[in-house]
């Protein structure tokens, strides 16, 4: 599935399962999963309410697509900012955007009846390309001499004040004790200057490779689940197991008393399900190391198998060896 082609129109979004439980369902930020058809957008995927954009980045103060050669000369510059059942007319320009978007979930979360189960999906830009950020933040970092590390710096301490910033909110209206909250970043730091897509100022150390790699700094990311429902004994623990971005669909379903099975899909001739419910690892009794999942595929040129990872070309070992510098023969390389 990419951005572009968007996800098959018969698989059920997570959100249309959590709405099957009782929840409601919000989402402020990126989409990135499909605009063709009405069925295809946030709100034909169960989210009653959407502020945000479709794309896959933007100009953060302008709200139009970004200068690249992705951009389609068809179109021209043209402004991408979303509001549930139409275009944000008269937003675009007017604010940083994730200046708008916390604005949003604040909004949704004023308006939210605290007896109502809820599941909000905030989706950031930051700290995606392009690197842009308010001023008087990147004027936190001038210590740092390399202006697009100075940026990236700037707009990492920014995403982290907005979720400081809607964390209490969620305690203002008496929601934390019960909150699940997962923060997880989509893929590796981008570490390239490529005109098609952006300057990366990211560093994955001590992990070898970039985004748009199979190496592990491509595909092992930053994540971690925090609120009132995650267990004392649970709190300040690290899990060496493998999580897949698509188990969150199982973990959030089994969280909301629905099954993740989609009868629509199967229906349709599509794969079956393959997210496993990480619920018992992250919330309940089992210990880490027990999850269940021993592979990652990560694209056709890759997979990872318990201890091994294989990238076509050769095969390396994982265990103690996290930067791939040991082979499947023992060798070492650089």
């Amino acid at each position: 599935m990419s951005g572009f082609s968007g996800i098959p129109r018969n698989m059920t979004g997570l959100a249309e399962k959590m709405k099957g439980g009782g929840y409601r369902t919000h989402m402020t930020g990126k989409w990135d999963a499909g605009m063709a058809t009405w069925d295809h957008t946030p709100m034909g995927r169960g989210y009653e309410t959407f502020f945000g954009y479709f794309h896959h980045a933007e100009d953060y103060w302008t709200q139009r697509l970004s200068d690249s050669d992705l951009k389609p000369d068809i179109c021209g510059n043209l402004v991408d900012l979303w509001n549930t059942t139409g275009p944000a007319y008269g937003k675009n320009g007017t604010a940083y955007v994730e200046e708008m978007f916390l604005e949003s979930t604040m909004n949704v979360l004023d308006r939210h009846d605290p007896s109502e189960p809820l599941f909000l999906f905030h989706s950031f830009h930051l700290i995606h390309s392009p690197l842009q950020v308010p001023k008087e933040w990147e004027d936190k970092f001038m210590f740092l001499e390399n202006p697009a590390r100075r940026k990236y710096a700037a707009m990492t301490s920014y995403m982290d004040d907005v979720l400081g910033k809607i964390v209490a909110k969620f305690k203002a209206k008496g929601m934390w004790e019960n909150t699940l909250m997962v923060v997880s970043s989509d893929n590796g730091g981008p570490t390239y200057n490529l005109p098609v897509i952006g300057k990366g100022a990211a560093s994955n150390h001590p992990l070898k490779g970039s985004k748009m790699s199979d190496w592990e700094g491509g595909v092992r990311v930053n994540a971690f689940v925090s609120g009132g429902a995650v267990p004392q004994k649970k709190r300040g623990s690290k899990l060496p197991d493998f999580i897949h971005m698509a188990d969150w669909y199982g973990t959030f379903c089994k969280l909301a008393g629905v099954e993740a099975f989609d009868e629509r899909a199967e229906k349709a001739g599509l794969p079956p399900v393959d997210s496993i419910d990480m619920s018992e690892l992250l919330l309940g009794d089992a210990e880490p190391g027990s999850g269940r999942r021993q592979e990652i595929h990560h694209s056709a040129r890759a997979l990872t198998l318990g201890r091994w990872k294989l990238i076509t070309g050769g095969m390396w070992e994982l265990e103690g060896h996290v930067n791939e510098s040991k082979t499947s023969g023992g060798g070492m390389i650089p």
